[in-house]
């Protein structure tokens, strides 16, 4: 069972999960809120880390798709936490 959206600032990978879902679809940007700052991708624009206030809603990247190839999003993505968002073995 899946589930589309859920992400924001809590682990929604681990909450995720504990619900029952076996997946999520369609990760935008805003699911960076949960990823230690440290561990988020470079925003182009600043050449540092992307800021929670880019990434909230209703602000600029917050729904911006986070896999930018298509071929990242073909399979699946297991992820036990969101201290960052690389696939867990």
């Amino acid at each position: 069972m899946g589930c589309s959206g859920g992400l924001g600032t809590h682990d929604w990978a681990l909450a995720s999960k504990n619900a029952g879902f076996s997946f999520l679809t369609c990760p935008v940007m805003i699911g960076y809120l949960a990823v230690p700052y440290k561990n988020r991708p470079i925003d182009p624009e600043t050449g540092k880390q992307y800021e929670d206030e880019v990434l909230m809603p209703g602000v600029k990247y917050y729904h911006d798709p986070i896999l930018q190839n298509l071929s990242d999003s073909i399979y699946p993505r297991r992820l036990e936490n969101t201290k960052d968002l690389i696939v867990d073995e």
